[in-house]
């Protein structure tokens, strides 16, 4: 009798316990994550090798495990209790690249050689070796949508596709065989980790928009924004490199950084600065620049390449692109070898581009209503017109840009100053007439004049006759 009412009471205080504990706490087998690792509630049963085998791949990890929980030996853990799994010791979950653009000769070969299909959307798995050819290009999406464009001419590895298990950041790492990668890096988690890596070079990064080249025996980092570190492998010699940067690193040494060269200007021919329809493009010459690079894209950002050359001379001729409106990116080379910041200009290529729509009159202010200007300029039937303001006469801070199909724009009433103001007439196949004389105009507080006569400067001359 005695011994049944122990029972019964132990069964009692142990509800009792239990009810006070599920009202407080996680039920068993629960998994909370934190910037620590996880938080695992134990079940009956538990030990910490179960839960290293479990957690962390390898039971082996139940000592490391335990002190970090201050339980020294390998015994059956109280029902309910918080064990705290350290993210150094949690394996990362494998993730996957995308393919969103690419042109040209490319091939992917994935782990055990098996080749991935070249298409849009298709996924890659760790392993997978991309080779690019000459005028090949494709750009990668990670989980996390960072950005990878690999260049003609290139051989990259994607050795380490994975993401945290506790903020699931990505922990990327690519191989740069020859060639080079380019990459847009989102800001990584707590736990995140981007890395190039050379023979001779490893560019870690958290979050920014650098290259990487392959050269043989050196390397070379050119970083347009944020900041990189710099290592060589097995070694812990950082050198970071901010923005406006580029470092070049051998197998003895990684070089101090140096600036790198601004974005070339694009000379326009005489149809226009926006809308250049023409067979090359020509770059304003740079006395510190060896040579030049320039790509084509499809869009904008310079995702979807489809040509590039470099050349000594400012001076490329287009070749084997349709007609068609296009970007093109430029930077300069300098005598070290390191490529510079990038201008971007777009371009129309016609085959037939002498026919182009005659300029009209320099655009007028023509009254203000409330916070914007109005501006009006001659007809041309059928056509459209490209209308700018900018602050200086030669139109290289602009303020305003607007693709219009009436004779008119309105322009937000900027700050009291002296401002410029010019028209292109559009043709519906793109041809571009010359832009029309540069028209100065002063903002007051209550006033806005026009400054005499169109092209009244002698810098506005010089632009609206170049």
């Amino acid at each position: 009798m005695r011994l049944v009412i122990c029972l019964l009471l132990t069964l009692a205080l142990q509800g009792v316990h239990a009810g006070a504990w599920a009202a407080g706490t996680p039920a068993p087998g629960t998994q909370v994550v934190t910037d620590a690792g996880i938080t695992y509630y134990a079940q009956r049963g538990d030990t910490l090798m179960s839960i290293a085998s479990r957690f962390t791949d390898s039971s082996a990890n139940w000592a490391a495990i335990g002190k970090r929980n201050q339980i020294t030996k390998d015994i059956s853990i109280p029902v309910g209790t918080a064990i705290v799994i350290p993210t150094e010791l949690l394996p990362d979950e494998p993730a996957e690249a995308r393919i969103v653009a690419f042109s040209g000769p490319v091939s992917l070969n994935g782990p055990q050689g098996k080749q991935a299909a070249l298409k849009r959307g298709e996924v890659l798995h760790e392993g997978t070796q991309i080779d690019t050819g000459n005028n090949g290009f494709i750009t990668l999406a990670m989980h996390d949508n960072s950005r990878v464009t690999v260049p003609s001419n290139s051989s990259v590895v994607l050795s380490r596709l994975r993401q945290s298990r506790t903020d699931f950041s990505a922990r990327t790492e690519l191989n740069v065989l020859r060639g080079q990668a380019e990459s847009r890096v989102r800001p990584l988690g707590k736990n995140g980790r981007f890395e190039v890596r050379t023979p001779v070079s490893v560019a870690g990064v958290r979050g920014t928009h650098f290259r990487v080249r392959a050269n043989g025996t050196n390397s070379a980092t050119e970083v347009l924004e944020g900041e990189v570190g710099i290592e060589r492998p097995l070694r812990r010699d950082p050198t970071g490199v901010r923005a406006g940067y580029g470092s070049i690193a051998t197998a003895k040494e990684i070089a101090q950084p140096i600036v790198l060269l601004p974005a070339p200007r694009f000379v326009p021919p005489n149809e226009g600065f926006d809308r250049m329809i023409t067979p090359h493009i020509t770059l304003a010459p740079m006395n510190t620049a060896s040579a030049y690079h320039v790509q084509i894209a499809t869009d904008a950002e310079g995702q979807n390449l489809i040509s590039e050359a470099r050349t000594r001379g400012p001076t490329l001729n287009i070749k084997d692109l349709e007609d068609g409106s296009y970007f093109a990116f430029a930077s300069a080379i300098d005598r070290n070898g390191l490529e510079g910041l990038v201008g971007m200009q777009q371009i129309t290529i016609s085959k037939n581009s002498t026919h182009s729509p005659a300029a009209v009159g320099a655009p007028r202010a023509d009254g203000t209503a409330g916070k914007a200007i109005t501006f009006r300029w001659p007809q041309a039937t059928g056509m459209k017109f490209n209308f700018q303001v900018a602050r200086d006469p030669s139109f290289s801070w602009l303020i305003h840009k607007q693709l219009t199909a009436e004779a008119q724009a309105q322009v937000p009433r900027p700050e009291f100053g002296t401002y410029y103001a010019r028209v292109q007439v559009v043709a519906p196949n793109g041809a571009t007439s010359r832009f029309s004389q540069v028209q100065p105009f002063t903002v007051t507080d209550q006033w806005v004049i026009n400054e005499g006569d169109p092209a009244t400067t002698k810098e506005a001359r010089r632009v609206a006759n170049h």
